[in-house]
């Protein structure tokens, strides 16, 4: 296999135009309107996963009391949901407009930064008191990975256990005035080292506007992920440093242990600061190299396709699946003090989807799962005009979202984030050996390949458009005329679960005067009529442009299955081993920082041959980064 691969999620972008947004209908039984229900069926053409259902050691499919398996209906009308927001250039629904990235910084950003302890821990709002620690030598202060295991064993360290020195050899000691710091780097390439310094005796406040960025910061961190969260045992959060011993083998050893990154900052722990003997403490951090905030909010970077927030004027999508507005703010500035929801009523229900025949669950065991990462740039961020640069000097990585990418034009996000459909698994979809063992290694039962369901969706007070709109969003192959065309139902996405064909069985509407007003009410739905008079309410450039685009991303052949893969670490001859799903050297080499040019991921192009491959990077000779 070449060794290129490509990224399990694109992006459909934004149409230029902003959303056509105006008055919903209503609900007050119109009489030119249209009422029925359609009949579908849903096909899975990958395993499909439903999760939720039964424990997490004995997963279930979800089963009525006769034994029928069902897909709620809730889980299939969020993906047609989705593909209808698409389809119309709707607003972004499901968004945190909010959301700011953090960045690791670059080591070369931590000169200057010295330890201190935590003498009085915070309480509620009021900042920690610290005590500051001289500054030390990196290549003398400090324990190699064979010492700190030897100490481990013998009683469990924390990272803050106190030790003396004498004739330069650190023993244990719990009245010693050296406190030693444990890191949880990623790096694995070259020795480990526990750093110790010695305290001064000289306590510091924190002040509130230093505390307050902290917290801010360390929001961030990976171990407030809730999957990470989620994989620690006791009251008091601890990670467990696991480090290669430094004997020259492949052995793997436990250094110690760590408080888990967050604000809950304890008597004893180590931290680190940015010191001025004018200001004091103007900086804080968990680690030598820590982090900083991006800039521009996830809203300011889609212009007006952030979520509609007025039931009187919706986007396409709202109009038809209703809207909630919970963001609580009221119009008039005057009246903050009263919160506010201005939601709207969808026009649709969607049926559970019932197993034709009785299904026979497909267990597996899924790798974990991270959660997306925003803050790659690289592949979130429109680049064109900075791809294949570096920053200036030590300017921050152009990946982050507030480099100087962002100087004269702020760059906005990519699209909508589509997963590739891949009508053949290749080994993601299962943990590997390595992540067997892992608490973040999860049982499951899928839905088998080639199982068939049958749905009803019932629509109430819509027009015609309308009307071809969902069965647009249900058929998008007929509807963008495009043969072949998938749906993803359920979750597993990124692994490569729930790729489905969806058919229309049968429909039957009705105009709300015909049905109230005596004669023939019902009629057959003309489903390539509607699709017809669909296409032709939607604007040229978002048919044009925008729906060659979005047939790419739901055609299963689209993509070589063989080479979808989060950025491997190693070539594929490797495949299934821990190196091969190590990343972080793809992250690092197209970062735009250093010697790394910016790279991001190939835009949507379906006239291009392999548009959507990228080189794998394999770090052979990896320089060794500082540790902490």
């Amino acid at each position: 296999m070449d060794e290129v691969f490509v990224n399990p999620y694109t992006f459909v972008p934004l149409p230029a135009e902003a959303p056509q947004r105006a008055a919903p209908n209503g609900h007050r039984g119109d009489p030119a309107l249209l009422s029925g229900k359609l009949t579908v069926s849903i096909e899975a053409v990958t395993p499909l996963l439903i999760r939720g259902f039964g424990d997490d050691d004995s997963p279930e499919l979800p089963t009525r009391p006769d034994g029928t398996a069902f897909i709620p209906g809730s889980s299939w009308k969020g993906a047609i949901r989705s593909l209808h927001e698409a389809m119309t250039g709707s607003c972004l629904r499901v968004f945190d407009d909010e959301f700011v990235p953090s960045y690791r910084d670059p080591v070369e950003w931590s000169k200057g930064r010295r330890m201190a302890v935590v003498t009085v821990a915070p309480q509620g709002d009021r900042p920690p008191v610290l005590e500051l620690c001289e500054l030390g030598d990196m290549r003398e202060d400090r324990l190699s990975a064979k010492q700190l295991d030897d100490i481990n064993a013998r009683h469990p360290l924390l990272s803050g256990t106190r030790f003396t020195k004498e004739d330069g050899v650190f023993q244990r000691d719990p009245s010693g005035e050296w406190v030693l710091f444990l890191s949880d780097t990623r790096d694995d390439s070259g020795p480990y080292f526990g750093h110790l310094r010695k305290c001064n005796g000289q306590p510091v406040e924190v002040r509130r506007e230093v505390w307050d960025r902290f917290r801010e910061l360390v929001a961030g961190a990976d171990d407030q992920r809730p999957s990470e969260r989620e994989a620690q045992d006791g009251p008091i959060k601890l990670v467990t440093v696991r480090r290669k011993n430094d004997n020259g083998t492949e052995e793997v050893c436990t250094v110690g242990y760590r408080h888990i990154a967050g604000a809950e900052l304890r008597k004893h722990q180590p931290v680190w600061v940015t010191w001025d003997p004018k200001h004091g403490i103007t900086d804080l951090g968990l680690a030598m190299a820590w982090r900083h905030p991006g800039e521009h909010s996830t809203g300011e970077r889609v212009r007006e396709f952030g979520p509609c927030t007025s039931d009187r004027e919706l986007c396409p999508s709202c109009r038809l699946f209703g809207s909630a507005d919970l963001s609580g703010k009221p119009d008039d500035p005057e009246a903050a003090d009263r919160a506010m929801q201005r939601s709207y009523r969808g026009h649709v229900r969607f049926s559970d989807a019932l197993a034709d025949v009785a299904v026979k669950p497909e267990p597996y065991t899924l790798p974990p799962l991270g959660v997306p990462r925003p803050g790659a740039g690289q592949f979130y961020l429109h680049n064109d005009e900075f791809e294949g640069k570096t920053a200036s000097g030590q300017q921050q990585p152009l990946r982050e979202w507030g480099s100087e990418a962002a100087q004269e034009e702020l760059r906005e996000l990519r699209g909508r984030k589509y997963y590739w459909h891949t009508p053949t698994f290749n080994g993601r979809e299962v943990a590997r050996t390595h992540q067997r063992n892992s608490k973040m290694a999860a049982a499951a039962v899928a839905f088998p390949a080639g199982t068939k369901l049958t749905a009803t969706i019932t629509f109430t007070d819509i027009d015609r458009a309308q009307l071809g709109g969902l069965l647009a969003a249900l058929l998008p192959g007929r509807a963008m005329q495009a043969g072949g065309l998938l749906q993803h139902v359920g979750g597993g996405r990124p692994l490569g679960f729930g790729s489905s064909r969806i058919t229309l069985v049968e429909g039957e509407m009705w105009t709300n005067g015909s049905r109230y007003g005596g004669g023939s009410a019902q009629q057959p739905v003309d489903a390539e009529q509607l699709l017809a008079e669909f296409r032709d309410a939607q604007p040229e450039p978002l048919r044009k442009t925008l729906w060659p685009q979005l047939a790419e991303v739901l055609h299963p052949d689209s993509v070589d299955p063989e080479k979808v893969w989060y950025p491997p670490g190693k070539p594929w001859a490797l495949r299934g081993s821990e190196k091969f799903d190590a990343g972080f050297a793809f992250w690092k080499h197209t970062s735009g920082y250093g010697e790394y040019p910016l790279t991001s991921l190939p835009h949507v192009d379906p006239r291009a041959e392999h548009d959507h491959e990228l080189p794998l990077v394999v770090e052979e000779n990896p320089q060794q980064k500082g540790s902490s």
